[in-house]
Protein backbone atom coordinates (compact mmCIF):
# COMPACT_ATOMS: atom_id res chain seq x y z
CA UNK A 1 0.00 0.00 0.00
CA UNK A 2 2.79 2.47 0.94
CA UNK A 3 4.67 1.61 -2.27
CA UNK A 4 1.57 2.27 -4.36
CA UNK A 5 0.98 5.61 -2.62
CA UNK A 6 4.62 6.58 -3.15
CA UNK A 7 4.34 5.68 -6.84
CA UNK A 8 1.17 7.75 -7.13
CA UNK A 9 2.84 10.72 -5.42
CA UNK A 10 5.81 10.53 -7.79
CA UNK A 11 3.49 10.40 -10.82
CA UNK A 12 1.53 13.43 -9.61
CA UNK A 13 4.74 15.38 -8.92
CA UNK A 14 6.04 14.55 -12.41
CA UNK A 15 2.76 15.67 -13.99
CA UNK A 16 2.89 18.98 -12.10
CA UNK A 17 6.50 19.54 -13.16
CA UNK A 18 5.69 18.83 -16.82
CA UNK A 19 2.72 21.19 -16.67
CA UNK A 20 5.08 23.95 -15.58
CA UNK A 21 7.43 23.53 -18.55
CA UNK A 22 7.32 25.10 -22.00
CA UNK A 23 5.92 22.68 -24.52
CA UNK A 24 8.81 21.89 -26.85
CA UNK A 25 6.29 21.68 -29.70
CA UNK A 26 5.11 25.27 -29.25
CA UNK A 27 6.23 27.99 -31.63
CA UNK A 28 9.67 28.95 -30.33
CA UNK A 29 9.51 32.42 -31.90
CA UNK A 30 6.78 33.22 -29.35
CA UNK A 31 8.74 32.08 -26.29
CA UNK A 32 9.09 35.04 -23.95
CA UNK A 33 12.46 36.05 -22.62
CA UNK A 34 13.28 37.86 -19.40
CA UNK A 35 12.63 41.49 -20.22
CA UNK A 36 9.52 40.75 -22.33
CA UNK A 37 11.14 40.28 -25.74
CA UNK A 38 10.23 37.11 -27.65
CA UNK A 39 12.81 34.76 -29.09
CA UNK A 40 11.60 35.70 -32.57
CA UNK A 41 12.17 39.39 -31.85
CA UNK A 42 15.75 38.62 -30.81
CA UNK A 43 16.53 37.39 -34.34
CA UNK A 44 13.93 39.17 -36.48
CA UNK A 45 16.47 41.31 -38.35
CA UNK A 46 18.62 38.39 -39.52
CA UNK A 47 18.38 36.44 -42.75
CA UNK A 48 19.41 33.22 -41.01
CA UNK A 49 20.34 32.89 -37.33
CA UNK A 50 21.16 29.94 -35.12
CA UNK A 51 19.94 30.06 -31.51
CA UNK A 52 21.39 27.50 -29.13
CA UNK A 53 19.12 27.09 -26.09
CA UNK A 54 20.79 25.47 -23.09
CA UNK A 55 20.11 25.06 -19.41
CA UNK A 56 22.86 26.96 -17.55
CA UNK A 57 24.08 23.72 -15.94
CA UNK A 58 24.58 22.22 -19.42
CA UNK A 59 27.05 24.94 -20.33
CA UNK A 60 29.50 23.09 -18.10
CA UNK A 61 28.66 19.51 -19.07
CA UNK A 62 28.14 20.04 -22.82
CA UNK A 63 31.22 22.18 -23.27
CA UNK A 64 32.18 20.49 -26.53
CA UNK A 65 28.84 21.34 -28.20
CA UNK A 66 28.95 24.90 -26.95
CA UNK A 67 32.63 25.30 -27.87
CA UNK A 68 32.02 24.22 -31.46
CA UNK A 69 29.09 26.63 -31.80
CA UNK A 70 31.17 29.45 -30.33
CA UNK A 71 33.93 28.69 -32.88
CA UNK A 72 31.31 28.85 -35.65
CA UNK A 73 30.06 32.16 -34.21
CA UNK A 74 33.55 33.69 -34.56
CA UNK A 75 33.45 32.94 -38.29
CA UNK A 76 29.81 34.04 -38.67
CA UNK A 77 29.27 37.13 -36.50
CA UNK A 78 25.65 38.13 -36.08
CA UNK A 79 24.35 34.67 -36.99
CA UNK A 80 24.48 32.96 -33.57
CA UNK A 81 22.85 33.60 -30.21
CA UNK A 82 23.18 31.66 -26.97
CA UNK A 83 19.97 31.74 -24.92
CA UNK A 84 19.70 30.08 -21.54
CA UNK A 85 16.49 28.22 -20.71
CA UNK A 86 16.38 29.82 -17.25
CA UNK A 87 18.18 32.47 -15.26
CA UNK A 88 21.36 31.05 -13.72
CA UNK A 89 21.69 30.39 -10.03
CA UNK A 90 24.15 32.65 -8.18
CA UNK A 91 26.95 30.05 -8.23
CA UNK A 92 26.47 29.54 -12.00
CA UNK A 93 26.69 33.26 -12.85
CA UNK A 94 30.43 33.54 -12.20
CA UNK A 95 31.26 30.56 -14.38
CA UNK A 96 28.93 31.78 -17.16
CA UNK A 97 30.23 35.37 -17.14
CA UNK A 98 32.70 34.91 -20.06
CA UNK A 99 30.01 33.46 -22.36
CA UNK A 100 28.22 35.67 -24.92
CA UNK A 101 24.70 35.09 -23.56
CA UNK A 102 21.96 36.87 -25.51
CA UNK A 103 19.22 36.32 -22.96
CA UNK A 104 17.21 34.02 -20.74
CA UNK A 105 13.83 32.43 -21.29
CA UNK A 106 11.29 33.48 -18.68
CA UNK A 107 9.65 30.94 -16.42
CA UNK A 108 8.49 28.29 -16.77
CA UNK A 109 11.74 26.91 -18.09
CA UNK A 110 12.17 24.25 -20.74
CA UNK A 111 12.49 20.69 -19.54
CA UNK A 112 16.19 19.75 -19.45
CA UNK A 113 15.56 16.66 -21.61
CA UNK A 114 14.81 18.97 -24.56
CA UNK A 115 17.99 21.02 -24.19
CA UNK A 116 20.51 21.71 -25.58
CA UNK A 117 18.31 22.73 -28.48
CA UNK A 118 19.39 24.12 -31.84
CA UNK A 119 16.92 26.50 -33.46
CA UNK A 120 17.40 28.26 -36.77
CA UNK A 121 15.35 31.33 -37.62
CA UNK A 122 14.80 33.19 -40.86
CA UNK A 123 13.43 36.67 -40.36
CA UNK A 124 12.23 35.78 -36.86
CA UNK A 125 10.44 32.57 -37.91
CA UNK A 126 11.70 29.13 -36.93
CA UNK A 127 12.79 27.01 -39.90
CA UNK A 128 14.72 24.25 -38.09
CA UNK A 129 14.74 22.62 -34.65
CA UNK A 130 16.83 19.86 -33.11
CA UNK A 131 16.27 19.04 -29.43
CA UNK A 132 17.92 17.04 -26.67
CA UNK A 133 21.45 17.25 -28.11
CA UNK A 134 23.97 15.79 -25.71
CA UNK A 135 27.14 16.35 -27.70
CA UNK A 136 28.66 17.45 -30.98
CA UNK A 137 28.33 14.03 -32.58
CA UNK A 138 24.52 14.09 -32.35
CA UNK A 139 24.11 17.43 -34.12
CA UNK A 140 23.43 16.87 -37.83
CA UNK A 141 23.52 20.62 -38.39
CA UNK A 142 26.98 21.09 -36.86
CA UNK A 143 28.26 18.10 -38.80
CA UNK A 144 27.18 19.66 -42.08
CA UNK A 145 28.45 23.15 -41.23
CA UNK A 146 31.99 21.82 -41.40
CA UNK A 147 31.49 21.33 -45.15
CA UNK A 148 28.70 23.62 -46.37
CA UNK A 149 27.02 26.94 -45.61
CA UNK A 150 24.18 27.26 -43.11
CA UNK A 151 21.67 27.71 -45.93
CA UNK A 152 22.89 24.59 -47.76
CA UNK A 153 22.91 22.55 -44.52
CA UNK A 154 19.31 23.56 -43.87
CA UNK A 155 18.29 22.55 -47.38
CA UNK A 156 19.95 19.17 -46.94
CA UNK A 157 18.20 18.72 -43.59
CA UNK A 158 14.82 19.52 -45.14
CA UNK A 159 14.21 22.74 -43.21
CA UNK A 160 10.97 24.49 -44.06
CA UNK A 161 10.45 27.82 -45.80
CA UNK A 162 13.97 29.09 -46.27
CA UNK A 163 13.81 32.21 -48.45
Amino acid sequence: MATRLLGYAVAVAAAIQLANCHDVETISADWIMVGGETLGELVHDTDLAVVLVMDPAQCFSCANLLAVWLDWRREHPGEFDLVLSRQPKPWERLRLAPLPISGFLSQPALDMSSTPMELVFSGGLEVYRSTGLQGVSVSPLLGMLREVSLREALVRLGAADIP
